[in-house]
This record gives C-alpha cells, structure tokens and sequence, in this order.
C-alpha cells in the first residue's frame, strides 16, 4: 500500500505459525540410558526431554551436545548422540515421539601432541599451554581450554586442532594443533 506522501510503500506480512506441539512419547535406546542405572538416570536427566514439553527443537539440539560433550570429557571422543522426531500420532497431530539413542562409543586416549607452523617460538612454549596431556584420556574441554590458551599469546593470529587416528589403534589418536605465527614487534623507550 502506498503511503500518503506517496514516497514510501508499507508491506504487510501474515504469518501463520500453525499449532504448538508437544512431545509424546520419549524412547530411549543404548545401555547408557535404559534401566535404573545411576548413569542411566544421569543421563536422561541431562537430556531433560519429557512427555508434555512443548517440543522445541533448540531444546533438543542442546541436550544432544550436552550429552556428546558430558561423553567427551571422559574420553569417548566418537561418542554419538542423535535425537530423532518419530511420525506424529495418529490420535493426536501435534504430539512429537522422541527416539533417543546414546552410542558412546571407546574410550580413546591421547598418543601424541604435535605443532604445526611455529617456526619462531619453541615448542616448549607452545606445551606450557596445553592442557591435555599425552598417554592422558581424551577431553574436549582440556582441548577447548588449551586452545583458548594458544590463542591468548601475542604470537598467533591462529590457532587450531585437529585430530588424527592412529593407524591400527582404534583407541588412539594424535593432536596436531596448528600455528600461525605474527611478528611480534619490539620497542624501546629511553
């Protein structure tokens, strides 16, 4: 619609968002969450889904990666977690069931750290940093927090990680975290 000093036109959206859903029917599949375990509740506890909710879908992407993460830092870093929306009810259009299958995976531990693209600065400064150890149980948040400490240095513009299985030993890997370095200038005053 033309507005009156006819310079400017107005646009009007409607939108329809349709019914909320919520969540039916919540199965879990994996030892790590059937029965009465105290792991077993820990973990449908943090994954927090229950019949009733109003289904959101940022809800379940969280608890997914609250549940790989919680895995991750006890060394199962192929722990998977997939959270997975069943065909609607019949009886009832707006119920979304829930499948939940937790697959942690082997405990996977840490071979060798290695750096790549630090020519000036000596490895051993580059080790002060780093949280995860070698021979020590894989931890994504001893991985985070090492990476937030490289990046801390003036002599980066940056840092990153990668993992590298190791041949013939499933629950061995390799880190390699990898380097950019800057110039550091130097500057006196007298």
């Amino acid at each position: 619609q033309l507005l009156k000093g006819k310079d400017k036109i107005a646009i009007n959206i409607a939108v329809h968002e349709g019914p909320v859903f919520h969540l039916g029917d919540v199965q879990y599949i994996g030892d790590q969450v059937q029965g009465d375990s105290a792991q077993a509740k820990k973990i449908r506890q943090m994954i927090g889904l229950q019949k009733g909710q109003v289904y959101s879908r940022q809800k379940v992407m969280d608890a997914q990666q609250k549940v790989e993460d919680f895995y991750k830092d006890q060394g199962y870093a192929i722990s998977q977690v997939q959270i997975i929306p069943q065909a609607k009810s019949t009886t009832d259009p707006t119920t979304v069931n829930l499948k939940v299958q937790v697959m942690r995976g082997h405990r996977v531990y840490i071979r060798h750290i290695s750096f790549a693209g630090n020519q000036k600065t000596q490895d051993i400064v580059l080790r002060k940093q780093v949280e995860q150890m070698e021979g020590s149980v894989y931890s994504q948040k001893d991985i985070n927090e090492s990476l937030r400490n490289l990046r801390m240095l003036p002599f980066f513009s940056n840092v990153s990680v990668s993992v590298r299985p190791v041949p013939g030993k499933p629950n061995q890997i390799d880190l390699v975290y990898s380097v950019k370095e800057v110039s550091v200038a130097r500057f006196g005053i007298q």
